[in-house]
């Protein structure tokens, strides 16, 4: 079903996947990432979340480029939920984004995960 033409029915099968909770799944999670579709991409996003996996977090690194700002967005919240020192250093990248309020929430979830992230826009000035 996530290769079904109609984006709802990709999405439902990644929300039947995440809901199942089972890990092992995740592979097949990772091409949704990439789908035209950007409804898809993020609830691809959301599955990748709820399944929780520290490992999860270069695939999701990936759409930090998308051309898709609510995409870049969900995936910085996404980093932010697994909070894994990869996930950190991901959320570090998103600091340079070019959507104001992008950057601005990595940096708030940088800071709420207590990392040693510092404001390198101030010694720049």
């Amino acid at each position: 079903m996530l290769d079904d033409p109609n984006p709802q029915i990709r999405i439902a099968a990644l929300e039947a996947i995440a809901n199942s909770h089972d890990v092992s799944l995740i592979a097949s999670l990772e091409t949704c990432l990439f789908d035209p579709d950007t409804s898809v991409r993020i609830a691809a996003i959301d599955a990748f979340v709820i399944l929780g996996q520290e490992s999860s977090a270069p695939a999701l690194a990936s759409l930090l480029s998308d051309p898709d700002s609510s995409v870049r967005h969900h995936t910085v919240n996404a980093l932010g939920e697994i909070g894994a020192e990869l996930a950190i250093n991901y959320l570090q990248q998103a600091h340079y984004d070019s959507i104001e309020n992008i950057h601005e929430n990595s940096r708030a979830i940088l800071q709420e995960l207590g990392s040693a992230w510092k404001d390198t826009s101030r010694s720049s000035e």
